[in-house]
């Protein structure tokens, strides 16, 4: 599973105008640019990879409402919330303490559930 996966899933899934991707486990180290083209996803699996940043394509998915970022090594969990403004489910894993004391929009899920 490489970034070349990750590009065929994501290509797939803008092609077909999919709602729901899963990228997770592909080692990914930031978001393919390609992810703009898929413009109707509500929710996006990115659990499991070495994604340390939210990077500006984001900006083109404006249908997210649901993302997935857990076990990655996020070092700025207040850069994924200026980034995601439709975002209104994200899993950080465990960062998701940090966010919910903050009191956010924003629900968040926690590994202990």
């Amino acid at each position: 599973m490489t970034r070349e996966e990750a590009l065929q899933r994501i290509e797939w899934a803008a092609n077909e105008n999919l709602i729901k991707l899963d990228l997770s486990g592909l080692e990914l180290e930031d978001l393919p640019p390609e992810i703009a083209e898929c413009t109707h996803l509500i929710e996006l699996d990115l659990s499991e990879n070495q994604i340390t940043s939210i990077s500006e394509h984001f900006g083109y998915l404006s249908n997210l409402t649901k993302l997935d970022l857990r076990d990655n090594p996020i070092t700025d969990p207040e850069e994924v919330l200026g980034q995601l403004s439709n975002v209104r489910e994200l899993d950080l894993g465990n960062k998701s303490n940090y966010l919910k004391k903050r009191g956010d929009r924003i629900t968040v899920k926690s590994d202990k559930a």
